[in-house]
């Protein structure tokens, strides 16, 4: 089974992430035979998946892809609380492009990428894709063919 779960991205994320949580857990009673669940948030959405980790009871292994994702915030008044420790059957990897060739992150000072995730596996995107330049949007398309 495949979900999609919009939200307004004009809003910070910790709303969102307890309604993920909250609709895959209602997924999940009615499919009990789910036995894992994949997450993949792109940019501003890996916030916001990465935000769905404290929300999170259910026992099903899960595993969180974050993906050119500024986990370090955005600077937009919202505040993100990364998790300080991963529940046993909450697996998370990082996703990151190289900042210089990503438009979205390469005029910050800082990689907004670059946080420190206790247990989580990190993966730099190369960089080119299909002959292209593996920028912030072609970043998705990697690592949905990589996964």
């Amino acid at each position: 089974m495949t979900f999609f779960h919009r939200w307004n991205t004009f809003q910070c994320t910790d709303s969102p992430s307890v309604e993920m949580a909250r609709s895959l857990g209602t997924v999940l009673a009615n499919h009990p035979n789910i036995k894992s669940v994949t997450i993949i948030g792109h940019s501003y959405g890996g916030l916001m998946a990465i935000g769905f980790i404290k929300h999170w009871i259910q026992e099903v292994s899960t595993h969180v892809h974050t993906v050119a994702a500024p986990l370090a915030g955005t600077g937009n008044g919202c505040t993100s609380k990364l998790p300080l420790l991963l529940p046993p059957n909450v697996g998370v990897t990082q996703w990151r492009t190289i900042q210089a060739l990503d438009n979205a992150f390469k005029d910050w000072p800082d990689d907004p990428q670059v946080v420190d995730i206790p247990g989580s596996t990190v993966t730099r995107l190369p960089e080119t894709y299909r002959g292209r330049r593996l920028g912030h949007n072609w970043s998705i398309s990697w690592v949905a063919e990589n996964i």
